[in-house]
């Protein structure tokens, strides 16, 4: 079977250069192949449906990517990087099932969600974690992503109680 997977993925992947659409859901995929982050005129990435856990950096090279679906995969954190794809009209995420960033931003959509991971990544580099009015009803398990963060706002959110560790 793992060599018609691979027939298969040269055969789709060799359509995604005429039609900009490459469809590699239901195939099993653990990790984004290599290959997909050279197809820089794709515009249309469905990997939904795989035992994908991450989404690699490197995706913000697919410069015209318009819609990326990871629905039913194992992905529950996004890159920061990913608000480079300034081209991105359509993410599809398994919002409920979001850890980075939570599951009440992604569940707010696209614009929510690139707005949240831009506040991440700008902390990296002020000290300062904006996160007001994101919508968010909890505080990020994972605020690890922003790193030196020497202050957090949290206003104008719906989060009814904070972590021990934030208290």
């Amino acid at each position: 079977q793992g060599g018609g997977c691979v027939l298969e993925f040269v055969k789709r992947v060799g359509v995604a250069h005429s039609t900009q659409r490459l469809d590699l859901s239901n195939m099993g995929l653990r990790s984004v192949p290599h290959a997909v982050i050279h197809l820089t005129a794709l515009q249309h990435l469905n990997l939904s449906d795989n035992p994908l856990t991450t989404v690699p950096a490197s995706f913000v090279r697919l410069a015209n990517l318009k819609s990326l679906s990871l629905e039913r995969t194992k992905v529950r954190s996004l890159p920061v990087e990913l608000p480079g794809l300034y081209e991105l009209k359509e993410l599809r995420v398994d919002a409920s099932a979001m850890l980075f960033p939570p599951a009440s931003v992604c569940a707010e959509g696209l614009h929510a969600t690139f707005q949240y991971l831009r506040k991440i990544s700008g902390a990296n580099v002020v000290g300062t974690l904006d996160l007001s009015g994101t919508g968010m009803r909890e505080v990020p398990v994972d605020i690890s992503h922003a790193g030196g963060i020497a202050k957090l706002d949290l206003s104008n959110n719906q989060i009814s109680r904070l972590p021990p560790e934030l208290s």
